[in-house]
């Protein structure tokens, strides 16, 4: 079945280079090429982008909930016993759609870089685009059911959520004023953190199927980034006059 979604057949290395790319690109080439260059204002295109990515992302949500019947699967141990050939077939469908969406999804950290704004962070943000990316690819081609389910689930209800608010209030709003919603969000992803570490650390402790490799990945993607946003919320905590983020 693999074979039938060219996004999951393709080699890994061609993945993983391309990956490589992105996040040297991310880090230091692309801040390196805008060093010397002034601030693009790109708000007309981002609005465009945010509201693509808005669209993929909301009609993700039903069909992810429609393959773990209501997030619930990924918590079974041992897994139900579903039509494998069925099963299959919306796994990889499911997991190339979310891949496309990844991939679409790298256009804000270009926008990142091209805006040089000050509070943001596009090494940071392709690093934990690379690791999505890296754990459902990898999950979908070694065990596309139980550990890497969920976080697919968790990302694309996230990311409905902010798309919507940076649709919403942008371009040429405040963001300043609309700041408990910000923290609202990181405050979601930070309990999304959470609550994937916890799913994790359940499939461990019942030794439920799948490979260990993946798990191991996604239980420490979910790690580091819960504690990256712990401490940028404390950090914000003690700066109540910073600006918001701004996308």
């Amino acid at each position: 079945m693999v074979g039938k979604v060219p996004i999951l057949s393709s080699n890994p290395m061609v993945i993983f280079i391309f990956l490589c790319v992105y996040l040297v690109f991310s880090f230091h080439l692309g801040p390196w090429l805008m060093s010397t260059k002034k601030a693009f204002d790109l708000r007309p295109y981002m609005l465009i982008s945010n509201a693509l990515i808005f669209g993929a992302s909301a009609m993700g949500i039903p069909l992810a909930m429609y393959l773990t019947s209501w997030a619930r699967i990924p918590w079974m141990c041992p897994e139900p016993v579903i039509n494998p050939s069925l099963l299959m077939t919306q796994i990889y469908l499911g997991a190339a759609f979310f891949l496309i969406q990844l991939f679409t999804a790298i256009t804000t950290t270009t926008f990142m870089i091209l805006r040089k704004k000050y509070n943001q962070n596009p090494g940071l943000d392709a690093l934990r685009t690379t690791a999505i990316i890296f754990l459902v690819y990898f999950g979908a081609r070694l065990h596309p059911r139980g550990p890497f389910l969920f976080r697919p689930i968790c990302e694309i209800t996230l990311a409905t959520i902010r798309r919507a608010y940076y649709i919403l209030m942008a371009p040429g709003q405040s963001f300043r004023q609309y700041s408990s919603m910000k923290y609202f969000i990181n405050y979601l992803t930070l309990l999304s953190g959470i609550v994937n570490t916890i799913h994790i650390s359940y499939l461990f402790t019942r030794d439920c199927p799948g490979d260990k490799n993946i798990k191991l990945i996604a239980l420490f993607t979910t790690i580091v980034e819960t504690c990256y946003l712990t401490l940028k919320l404390a950090l914000k905590k003690g700066h109540p006059n910073e600006k918001s983020k701004e996308e």
